[in-house]
């Protein structure tokens, strides 16, 4: 094995929305770079069996305090917490109850995980990463929710930087570019 492969030896991530997408891709890199992960989210049907043995998908729903309380107390170590659990509904999203899904899933889902897990990171002196957006800096004519609640993680992992501190946990998130059509 290269040094790249062994470059998260030992260490075990858990990345919410890991079941699809972009949260998929990285526990696969994850893994590749020989973490235990813990791709945790909702079903994802029809999707190929990951790549690697040391991935474990875990059901749990980030709008669900029961759910979230019950996946932490599970575990007895995280290093590293990637956020990636994310919807959007474009157009839809003007629709106040499909606003407030929006919200409880992409804003209020990452700081459940991140206090829930706060424990665990902090003995580990682990790290955070959440999934902000392009649309964190600018808004999305079509996608109010998803807009809004990405402008609110970009704030959110600066306050939690600062608060997290004191606990040894680094906080930072990513902004990746979405679709031109949003």
């Amino acid at each position: 094995m290269s040094f790249r492969q062994n470059l998260l030896e030992g260490k075990t991530a858990v990345v919410t929305g890991g079941t699809q997408g972009i949260g998929r891709a990285i526990t696969e890199e994850l893994a590749a770079l020989g973490a235990r992960v813990y791709a945790a989210g909702l079903p994802s049907p029809g999707q190929e069996p990951y790549r690697h043995a040391t991935v474990t998908e875990v059901i749990v729903d980030v709008t669900s305090d029961k759910d979230v309380a019950a996946f932490a107390a599970s575990l007895d170590k995280v290093d590293v917490l990637i956020n990636c659990a994310g919807i959007i509904a474009r157009v839809e999203e003007f629709k106040l109850p499909v606003f407030e899904r929006v919200i409880d899933v992409n804003l209020v889902g990452t700081m459940r995980l991140c206090e829930a897990l706060r424990p665990l990171l902090a003995a580990s002196t682990g790290c955070i990463v959440n999934m902000a957006s392009m649309l964190s800096f600018f808004g999305g004519g079509l996608v109010p929710g998803y807009s809004a609640s990405k402008g609110g993680i970009a704030q959110l992992t600066k306050s939690l930087a600062i608060a997290y501190a004191a606990d040894g946990i680094r906080v930072n998130a990513v902004a990746p570019a979405g679709s031109p059509h949003l």
